[in-house]
């Protein structure tokens, strides 16, 4: 009996919903058709509301890092902006670095503060398995690809970054490009006359004086002539117990313009370093215990290897660099200033966006052209005279005296 009870209370339950729901259906209906009408007949008095939606246009110059929509490979470029406006005076590449997708790096002295340790990854492969250029130019550590990055180019040298996460093609220059290169630029000279200084103290007992003058364009000999010096000066205790760091950085960069379309660029970077470094991998978990989390080095044992005065680093770091560009006029015809051995190369981006990378040819000989030109192949000269360019820009460095041609 309670089974066929339980069936019936079941079907009296479906059917109660299916007469509800034809009950309905001609109600729904009804409602929906009212709606209509009045629908269309807002929309023929002109009654129908307007709803306004206001929104801030993102302005995509001022993202701090961004890419390149005519890259053919991952790509992260930071820009001016970003260093100057959000990263500590004192910050070194690798801190500037940290904002790139795929990339580490973090000094727990203090950014920029410290040596010893302080590198970026990128795509997890540690420091070594990429390439690190400044101005197309591959720098490093004597002792292999790695790099000590308070020992070469603070943040105030540098005009923007490009990090290119692909090994990239058979011109991009440096020991481990396999891995990824991270190409950092000087700032660009201005047309006009300025100054910056800045002057900080923060924490630790940190102070920072940074120069910069840009002359603007002013003429030399007859030739339109730019000129910038970068100086800066670094002192801090540090968050390290008696790791403490000094460095002068000093950057002269001359442009001169001394043919029709020809302009060259002559760079001078001087580096001292003078800190007391811990050179081993952070404190032990004993010496934290004993001491703090910010253990590093004492002044008060001489007879342990952690003794401040053992622990005395002096650095210092030169790079200079000459190198020259032609631009194609108008007419397509340039005269170059002195004979050149010349070959052939496709370049990867407009002269506009980026230096071009330094050929290692020497030979005098002409290569034929990787791509198809629309002029003919660009030869080489062996007297000085009138040669077309197969495309708009030609590079070349002093050191290799060869021109790449796109």
């Amino acid at each position: 009996m309670s089974s066929i009870s339980t069936r019936l209370n079941g079907t009296v339950a479906c059917m109660a919903l299916f007469a509800g729901a034809l009950l309905a259906s001609p109600a729904a209906a009804q409602q929906v058709a009212a709606n209509t009408q009045t629908l269309a007949a807002g929309g023929a008095t002109g009654g129908l509301e307007t709803v306004v939606v206001t929104g801030t246009a993102f302005n995509a110059d001022v993202a701090p890092a961004k890419a390149s929509l005519d890259t053919m490979e991952p790509q992260t470029v930071i820009n001016k902006s970003y260093i100057q406006d959000s990263v500590a005076n004192t910050a070194d590449y690798t801190t500037i670095l940290a904002i790139a997708p795929s990339m580490t790096g973090m000094d727990i002295n203090g950014p920029g503060l410290s040596d010893g340790n302080v590198k970026n990854t990128l795509r997890g492969l540690p420091d070594g398995n990429f390439a690190l250029l400044y101005d197309g130019i591959p720098f490093g550590d004597t002792n292999g690809p790695t790099h000590h990055s308070e020992s070469y180019f603070p943040g105030t040298t540098i005009g923007s970054i490009d990090v290119d996460r692909g090994p990239g093609n058979a011109g991009n220059l440096g020991a481990a490009t396999y891995g990824g290169s991270v190409n950092m630029f000087s700032e660009v000279l201005s047309a006009d006359r300025h100054v910056r200084a800045a002057a900080t103290y923060g924490s630790f007992n940190t102070t920072d004086f940074t120069g910069n003058y840009q002359s603007g364009n002013f003429d030399l000999g007859g030739r339109n002539t730019r000129a910038m010096i970068n100086v800066q000066d670094t002192n801090s205790e540090g968050f390290l117990t008696f790791q403490t760091t000094a460095h002068q950085n000093a950057l002269v960069k001359l442009q001169n313009e001394f043919a029709p379309g020809w302009t060259v660029t002559v760079l001078a970077n001087y580096n001292g370093l003078f800190q007391h470094l811990n050179d081993n991998n952070g404190a032990t978990a004993a010496q934290i215990n004993a001491f703090g989390r910010n253990f590093a080095l004492q002044n008060s044992d001489p007879k342990l290897g952690t003794y401040q005065a053992y622990n005395f680093v002096s650095k210092k770091t030169d790079m200079d660099t000459c190198g020259w560009k032609a631009i194609w006029l108008a007419s397509g015809w340039t005269t170059p200033p002195i004979p050149m051995p010349m070959s052939t190369r496709p370049l990867r981006r407009p002269i506009s966006s980026r230096p071009q990378r330094i050929s290692s040819t020497t030979s005098p000989k002409v290569m034929a052209p990787l791509l198809p030109a629309k002029n003919s192949p660009v030869t080489c000269p062996v007297t000085p005279r009138r040669m077309p360019i197969a495309s708009g820009a030609i590079s070349s460095a002093c050191r290799a005296i060869s021109i790449m041609a796109g």
